[in-house]
């Protein structure tokens, strides 16, 4: 296969007997990988015969291409950020998504991630940061008070 092309192979198999009743295979660019999402759930909902309303159809089909890189540094960052809760990661994820905004301001998708990112190093760490201070300083005059009674 060529560099910068995907494959993508979509089933449907009829859960109650296991019986294989369409297949699809999409050959396309990285770039278009939206496209060929939209182009499969198109696909297999006309095979499973669903209703979609038209704006559903217009959401469906509205797929705008996404450099190969910026989509990349999207799926590191999300990978980095739901590899691991150190600190060391979440900082490594928000590197990816910021790379990814830089490439493309429009690619929503990283923003979310960033702001997904940063909300754990506001909470998560934080706390951690306050109980770990906590835990230091106040056990000993916990520990202290607990000696003058």
């Amino acid at each position: 296969m060529e560099a910068g092309i995907t494959d993508h192979v979509a089933q449907l198999i009829r859960g109650s007997t296991d019986e294989h009743f369409w297949s699809e295979t999409y050959d396309r660019e990285l770039r278009d990988v939206f496209a060929v999402q939209s182009e499969l759930a198109r696909s297999i909902a006309e095979k499973v015969q669903v209703t979609v309303t038209g704006a559903e159809h217009a959401r469906l089909t509205a797929a705008r291409p996404v450099a190969p890189e910026v989509y990349e540094s999207y799926l590191k960052g999300r990978f980095a950020l739901n590899q691991s809760n150190s600190r060391a990661a979440v900082e490594e994820s928000i590197v990816y998504f910021e790379r990814a905004i830089k490439m493309d301001p429009t690619f929503a998708p990283a923003y979310v991630g960033l702001a997904a990112a940063s909300s754990r190093l506001g909470t998560v760490f934080s706390v951690l940061l306050r109980t770990r201070r906590f835990s230091a300083g106040s056990l000993r005059k916990l520990q202290h008070n607990r000696q003058a009674r």
